[in-house]
């Protein structure tokens, strides 16, 4: 994606910062190999993000708004930003890993009762697609801030609950098959 989408070091590193428990890198012999974001966006942010208005270079920190355990008002708008490894490294292994990060941290969370009422993502991968899709995202319209196929927006709103149970609860472990 253009920078004009992604954004730069000086607009994230505030929303980093705000945000301290909503992102996680992955480092292999000091070097960032991936990392995975998500945000928690006020009601009026999260609506023009659906609504393709909003690219993630405009997300600053007056966009994020913070969940309060034990308060049915409090915001709930979930939006992943990234999930990804870098092209050097990789590798189901990796990838695997850290999707595992982003599930168990997801999995903690939800056992101090911090869950989304609804959630979107964007996905500029073929593979991203894929695992938004798994995770129980659904594509919406595409705008004109993103004409083409990739990168796509996908929502979950009427399944949320679906998503969050199938993140908090552990699929039973697959046992080995005898040929």
């Amino acid at each position: 994606l253009p920078m004009a989408d992604l954004g730069t070091t000086l607009q994230w590193a505030p929303v980093f910062h705000a945000s301290p428990d909503t992102w996680r890198v992955m480092v292999r012999e000091g070097t960032i190999i991936g990392y995975w974001q998500y945000l928690w966006l006020t009601d009026e942010a999260y609506e023009s993000v659906v609504r393709g208005e909003m690219r993630d270079s405009e997300i600053s920190v007056s966009h994020i708004d913070f969940p309060l355990v034990g308060y049915e008002s409090s915001c709930r708008n979930l939006y992943l930003i990234m999930l990804g490894v870098d092209p050097q490294f990789h590798n189901p292994h990796t990838c695997g890993l850290l999707v595992q990060s982003f599930v168990e941290h997801f999995r903690a969370s939800a056992a101090l009762g911090v869950l989304p009422d609804r959630a979107a993502a964007k996905a500029q991968t073929q593979q991203g697609l894929d695992l938004c899709i798994k995770f129980g995202f659904a594509p919406v319209l595409h705008s004109t801030l993103y004409p083409g196929n990739l990168p796509q927006l996908l929502t979950i709103d009427g399944s949320i609950e679906v998503w969050t149970r199938n993140l908090t609860h552990p699929a039973p472990p697959r046992t080995a098959r005898s040929r």
